[in-house]
């Protein structure tokens, strides 16, 4: 199922703001949101609760609800046995992680659908993925007369899985923080050795994109390390030219059950498409590859097309439509030749055939259909075949126009319209970033249009996390308030606009006042409150990147723009609570290594008191450094206003310009040659020290 249903009896889910919790208003299973009357009613029935969390883009989560929760018969059983409690992830991302945290823990292998049963008091004891209808009657029967017959065995279990949730608390491994340099050369040749070098990205098998990782070499190939430059470019160029990139609308599915990145799941995220078009930026920054800001541009271009609501962002495309997954995307032969104009070039180029190059998931067979598959860099596959560069961008620009016309004809992918707030923060971060490379005022525009929304979702010291036409709201958890601050500190070295670094110090106050946990010493994931897991947040990586390093970054960059001590203690801290687990594994703690570049030399900070804005246009053409931060002012007392130990540098004398670069928590001599500022800007921004 993937519209909106319509039914004569909905159950509670049908008035629920969140557009995957509706989709299941028409089940016969009694679902319940989750919530305190879910609990309430638990513990009054005496019943255990089976949570099943999902989303709305996942395919497997409507094949479960097409086969089972549909099911008036499973319905029943599922019924009498459980209070039963429907989750969107994306909505609730702190129960998610939570259930998810306890997935790990006892089974190891976790996706989505996540079904986990909790006691009436919320301890779990029992996680399973995708469940096939005769094995979910056989559990909820088998689990039934358990809690009847055997309650304390259940109960011990459920014990001790909270007792090791609570050792994750404990477990967050203090230390000494890493210094920067080693951190990175660390990760890189960790990676190195995970690397494929037959279809690049990491291990053999189903690849994902991993933008964090991505980043990290990144970052490495922006301070010259040609070896993280050769990984980061050969994921790419394998990436982008086939399945997992739609080469005809653009944008990123979600990762790929091959290991040359051929068969996607279909599924587009924002996050995804967010963080490719960072990646990407830094790509072309780093290689001086102009295809790498093409690829950013369109999927920017895609995010515009099919996400933008006017406010912000969607959360998300389906996987499905009702003729199966994937169906919009890929095509027969026929089809593409039916509406003519397809290249004869293009059966060789994109390995197009009759028997089709997408194989069935399950039995590895031919299916008849196809997608835009190179496996390769195009001008690479081209010379293969005897084409120039610039005839195989033309078969592909012409493949797109039929193509698009084969897709105009079928039935759309729905689009989750829940606009998420850290979501849209991680997008703003990439948006600012490609401005920097682009100085295109088209990317600045819709930059802007998620700046309101994140001040329209502040109300005194909260933000929302969501919000729905209905004027209910999600409170916000700690990625709503890092991931904006972030981008709108970001956001101000590239515009100069004051107000945004203003808004970046009150979200990250906000963000230490309700969310660290000064008892525990870590980040919380949730403010807290009723059935708010008390859990810190991710400190590891997953699809997208741990709340905790996003915390740690957005309090150090916000430091170093405006002075504010309180925020580099918090982050210092926090740093130190996990400093031991990041050293031993940069890897897995990607999003913490990232944030700890804000302690290198090339976290630069630069005043430029009497420079016009020109001297801001000059840096940004010259530097490129995700770790930078520009003041730039006419006036001495309007520095003074927005960084704390401003007041420490003497004002312009007679009018002529002076600039203060600071970096390692020290300033240099002020220099009053712009063009001796920059070789110095340059050359801190390519040291990691």
């Amino acid at each position: 199922m993937t519209g909106e249903p319509k039914c004569q009896r909905p159950n509670r889910l049908a008035s629920a703001g969140s557009r995957y919790l509706r989709q299941h208003s028409c089940d016969p299973v009694d679902w319940r949101p989750w919530g305190v009357e879910a609990f309430e009613t638990a513990r009054r029935l005496d019943k255990p609760l089976f949570v099943s969390v999902g989303y709305s883009s996942c395919h497997w989560c409507h094949v479960m609800q097409r086969e089972s929760f549909s099911d008036p018969m499973v319905a029943d059983v599922l019924n009498r046995v459980f209070v039963m409690v429907k989750v969107d992830r994306e909505e609730r991302p702190d129960v998610d992680s939570m259930l998810m945290r306890y997935c790990a823990l006892a089974s190891g292998s976790c996706g989505w659908p996540l079904n986990v049963v909790l006691t009436p008091d919320g301890k779990p004891f029992y996680v399973a993925t995708y469940i096939p209808k005769e094995s979910l009657v056989a559990l909820a029967i088998s689990l039934e007369r358990l809690w009847r017959e055997r309650r304390a065995e259940v109960l011990e279990v459920a014990e001790r899985a909270s007792a090791m949730l609570d050792q994750y608390k404990l477990a967050l491994a203090p230390g000494r923080i890493p210094k920067p340099g080693d951190l990175l050369e660390r990760a890189v040749s960790t990676l190195e050795g995970a690397y494929d070098p037959a279809y690049g990205g990491f291990g053999r098998g189903m690849k994902f994109p991993i933008h964090q990782a991505l980043l990290l070499h990144a970052r490495a190939s922006l301070t010259g390390d040609s070896r993280a430059l050769s990984m980061l470019t050969g994921t790419l160029d394998h990436m982008l030219f086939s399945g997992v990139y739609d080469l005809v609308e653009g944008g990123l599915h979600r990762y790929s059950i091959t290991r040359d990145w051929r068969l996607p799941h279909y599924e587009k995220m924002l996050y995804d498409q967010a963080w490719i078009i960072q990646v990407l930026t830094e790509a072309y920054i780093a290689s001086g590859d102009r295809v790498y800001l093409d690829f950013a541009l369109s999927t920017l271009e895609f995010a515009k097309s099919w996400l933008w609501t006017g406010r912000g962002f969607a959360s998300s495309v389906d996987a499905d439509t009702s003729e199966g997954e994937g169906a919009y995307y890929t095509f027969t032969l026929e089809e593409a030749e039916a509406y003519g104009g397809l290249p004869p070039e293009a059966i060789g180029l994109f390995n197009l055939s009759r028997e089709g190059n997408v194989f069935d998931e399950a039995t590895g067979a031919r299916t008849g259909r196809n997608l835009l598959h190179v496996g390769e860099r195009l001008e690479r596959a081209a010379e293969k075949l005897g084409l120039t560069p610039d005839r195989a961008w033309e078969v592909l620009w012409e493949a797109r126009k039929v193509l698009i016309n084969v897709r105009g004809g079928r039935e759309r992918p729905r689009v989750d319209g829940k606009v998420l707030t850290d979501w849209n923060g991680m997008m703003l971060h990439a948006l600012a970033h490609l401005y920097w490379a682009t100085r295109d005022p088209q990317v600045l525009e819709p930059a802007r249009a998620l700046w309101r929304l994140v001040e329209e979702r502040m109300d005194g010291d909260r933000i929302s996390h969501a919000c729905y036409g209905n004027a209910e709201c999600v409170e916000g958890m700690l990625p709503d308030y890092a991931y904006p601050a972030a981008a709108l500190t970001a956001l101000y070295t590239v515009t100069g606009e004051s107000e945004a670094l203003e808004t970046a110090r009150s979200l990250v106050k906000d963000m230490i006042d309700l969310l660290w946990s000064p008892g525990g010493g870590y980040f919380r994931l949730s403010p807290p409150g009723p059935h708010n897991p008390d859990t810190p947040a991710d400190v590891e990586d997953t699809a997208y990147p741990g709340a905790y390093g996003t915390a740690v970054h957005a309090l150090l960059l916000v430091h170093r723009a405006t002075g504010w001590m309180r925020a580099r203690e918090a982050a210092l801290r926090a740093l130190r609570r996990v400093a031991a687990r990041l050293e031993q594994d940069p890897v897995a703690h990607a999003s913490l290594a990232l944030a700890t570049l804000n302690t290198a030399p090339l976290a630069v900070e630069v005043f430029a008191q009497g420079a016009g804005e020109g001297f801001r246009g000059e840096v940004l053409e010259r530097v490129y450094n995700p770790y930078l931060v520009l003041h730039i002012s006419p006036r001495p007392e309007d520095l003074r206003r927005l960084v704390e130990y401003a007041a420490s540098m003497p004002p312009v004398e007679g009018g002529r310009p002076t600039f203060y670069i600071c970096h390692g928590g020290v300033c240099c001599e002020p220099l009053k040659d712009k063009w001796s500022a920059l070789d110095v800007v340059a050359r801190l921004s390519k040291k990691l020290g």
